[in-house]
């Protein structure tokens, strides 16, 4: 038999090798860091770059993990065209897609900037550049991922 009968045959039996997945957290949100209310829970959007919306997920290669790092807008659930990836997960991967995002989209105040409760995203040094930005700052509640299911969607 040929190489692809042989691999049709062996799927069916179930023979293959199955790859174990590691799970990798992504979300420390046991930190000392402020809490924010959820502002875009019944919020109505109408409009782009009324709210964004962040979250960092992994990229799994070969022999080790990226992170990915992605700035989507709420109404049209479209990246903002802002996304950053690293090899660790840190406010730098962070703060990096915010740059990005601010530089090229140029959002007017009062935009709202929600993400999970993530210490990368609640730190000091990335609140103070949305404080900047005048960006009203949203965080879901912890233990309901549905509350930033537009982001894990991406």
């Amino acid at each position: 038999m040929n190489h692809k009968r042989a691999l049709s045959t062996t799927r069916q039996e179930s023979l293959l090798c199955q790859i174990r997945r590691r799970f990798v957290p992504t979300t420390d949100s046991a930190h000392a860091f402020g809490i924010y209310p959820n502002l875009i829970k019944d919020t109505e959007l109408d409009g782009v770059d009324q709210a964004w919306i962040a979250d960092i997920t992994y990229v799994r290669l070969t022999r080790a993990f990226c992170y990915l790092t992605a700035i989507l807008d709420a109404y049209s659930q479209r990246c903002v065209g802002c996304w950053y990836l690293s090899r660790s997960i840190d406010t730098c991967l962070t703060l990096s897609a915010l740059e990005m995002a601010l530089a090229a989209r140029r959002p007017v105040p009062g935009l709202i900037y929600h993400f999970d409760r993530g210490v990368q995203y609640a730190c000091s040094e990335y609140v103070a550049r949305l404080e900047e930005a005048v960006a009203p700052i949203s965080i879901a509640v912890v233990g309901r991922p549905y509350e930033n299911a537009k982001a894990e969607t991406f």
